[in-house]
């Protein structure tokens, strides 16, 4: 960590990467055939969207031989535990506590504004004052969620009593709760069966 580096420069050491790259190139030509065939065995406790992960860069490690596949092992454990072990980030935050809404609430659709109002006023969340600077508003939600592939609020028909009005389905967020959140049983939700049927029309 305290070891002094040489400035890197291309047009001084642009040959020795290209050395290194030529290297890798003809180990991977004849390596290629070798790794994920089969794909290794993972370690305990590294599974489902982690395996995903890891899975490549373990194979690899099998086919470099020697220390690498218990090294890369070693690492894998180390690094997912940390992973789990570290404070959600704000984005994910969000995604759990909508799903915590609208798993509350029973609904397949939400507007914006209500969905707003329920997260500023969860008592354990950040929502009402975020970072000392107030509330959250719509464009908060539209960057974040736009970071996870979640549409923008659109017009959905919310039944006679409230008409159209901009908000989510449930379905919207469905790829990211998959791929971010831990696995929970799906809820029992309330279906607005006459305005999905005026919706496919």
């Amino acid at each position: 960590r305290h070891e002094p580096l040489e400035p890197f420069r291309e047009r001084q050491n642009g040959g020795e990467l290209d050395a290194s790259r030529e290297r890798l190139a003809a180990w991977a030509r004849t390596a290629s055939k070798a790794i994920g065939a089969p794909w290794p065995d993972m370690p305990d406790g590294i599974a489902d969207r982690d395996a995903d992960v890891w899975e490549s860069l373990i194979a690899i490690a099998e086919a470099a031989g020697g220390d690498w596949p218990k090294a890369a092992r070693s690492a894998a454990l180390v690094l997912v535990r940390d992973a789990h072990e570290r404070p959600a980030s704000l984005g994910i935050r969000l995604l759990g506590d909508v799903r915590r809404i609208l798993d509350r609430l029973g609904v397949d659709r939400v507007r914006s504004i209500e969905l707003l109002h329920e997260l500023i006023g969860l008592e354990d969340g950040p929502w009402g004052d975020l970072g000392g600077k107030g509330a959250i508003d719509s464009r908060f939600l539209g960057r974040t969620f736009d970071g996870y592939g979640i549409p923008a609020a659109h017009a959905i028909r919310f039944g006679p009593s409230i008409g159209v009005a901009k908000g989510w389905h449930r379905v919207d967020f469905a790829d990211p709760w998959d791929r971010y959140l831990p696995e929970q049983p799906s809820p029992t939700v309330l279906t607005d069966k006459k305005s999905t049927k005026k919706e496919k029309k």
